[in-house]
């Protein structure tokens, strides 16, 4: 009798255990994956682009005022995901261009796959992005009082995979990262860091490297189900490798380009994704489900200076971050 009262409490609190892990607030035990679900939804999205060079720099004064004009924009969001045995795949795109007057704004397209209790002990995650930025900046020399406008285009692309061993909400995994967009260099003396003559601008400059990633989430999980109350949670941080490389155009020639990629090294770099919000999801008995998802998205990428190169007494400085954030709120039907 001892032994099995044991063995019901301690299958009650792996079930409990279970429940908080996955976030459910009310359990539902009906639950017959659907084939298909779409998601339709908006995203009060934020974008602030800062360049941090600056703060390396011996005299301040001789840092460009450098700032990124990005307005605050409604993002259009669909997501089409797709169950089949062992197989999860998603397709989700969001456009935010078209509800900026200035031509400011974001289109992206993630695409992702998972196979899911195929291997014994393992789910496997992966994802690719690709996404394209348009906004304006302005620079201005506080030595000459030069100053000027341009207006700019970017991309990131990203290759995800993740590996969640032993269980479904705890991963870890590798990313391959790149980004462009333009930004403030300087070029200072290594004997006392003080600026070259004619040592700053701005340049494009073309970010690629890698990261090492731990991924806490059951948000994958939670899309699989059509019964669910509670909260949800994807949570990936990273920590890695950035190398930058000037790119030609019309304001930096060849050789410009050539002298300052003499000067640039590896950068240590970091990213954070997250993803907090409440789903609730009902499938009624005809086989149609429906719900509501709504929360808070944040994303950031920062890169520290470059490694210092030796090149004849010089080096360059240069350093970024990036973040995205704010509110959304989707809709969700499935079949």
């Amino acid at each position: 009798m001892k032994k099995i009262v044991l063995s019901t409490l301690l299958a009650s609190n792996l079930l409990m255990a279970s429940n908080a892990i996955l976030g459910e607030v009310v359990q539902n035990t009906e639950e017959s994956p659907s084939m298909i679900s779409f998601d339709a939804g908006m995203w009060y999205m934020s974008w602030n682009q800062t360049s941090t060079s600056a703060d390396m720099l011996k005299n301040s004064s001789d840092a460009l005022d450098v700032n990124y004009n990005i307005d605050d924009s409604m993002a259009a969001q669909v997501a089409l995901k797709v169950n089949y045995g062992y197989l999860s795949g998603s397709l989700d795109y969001t456009d935010s261009s078209s509800s900026s007057d200035n031509g400011d704004g974001i289109s992206s397209l993630d695409v992702g796959l998972a196979l899911l209790d195929y291997i014994p002990f393992l789910d496997v995650e992966m994802r690719y992005v690709k996404s394209d930025f348009s906004g304006s900046m302005s620079a201005k020399d506080s030595g000459t009082g030069n100053y000027g406008t341009s207006d700019f285009t970017t991309s990131v692309e990203i290759y995800d995979i993740i590996l969640y061993p032993f269980n479904k909400y705890l991963g870890v995994g590798y990313r391959s990262y790149s980004y462009e967009f333009p930004q403030d260099v300087y070029i200072t003396r290594d004997s006392d860091g003080t600026l070259l003559a004619g040592g700053s601008g701005l340049l494009d400059l073309a970010y690629e490297g890698y990261f090492y990633t731990l991924a806490l989430d059951n948000k994958k999980m939670v899309d699989a189900r059509n019964n669910y109350n509670g909260f949800i949670y994807s949570i990936t941080a990273g920590y890695g490798k950035l190398t930058p490389s000037a790119l030609q155009n019309e304001k930096a020639d060849a050789a410009t380009v050539s002298l300052v990629d003499s000067y640039l090294g590896e950068s240590d770099a970091l990213f954070y994704d997250v993803l907090l919000g409440y789903s609730y999801k009902k499938k009624d008995t005809s086989g149609f489900g429906y719900g509501v998802t709504a929360g808070y998205r944040y994303n950031k990428i920062e890169a520290d200076e470059s490694e210092d190169v030796n090149n004849g007494g010089y080096s360059i400085k240069t350093k970024f971050d990036t973040e995205f954030y704010g509110p959304y709120v989707s809709l969700v039907f499935s079949y």
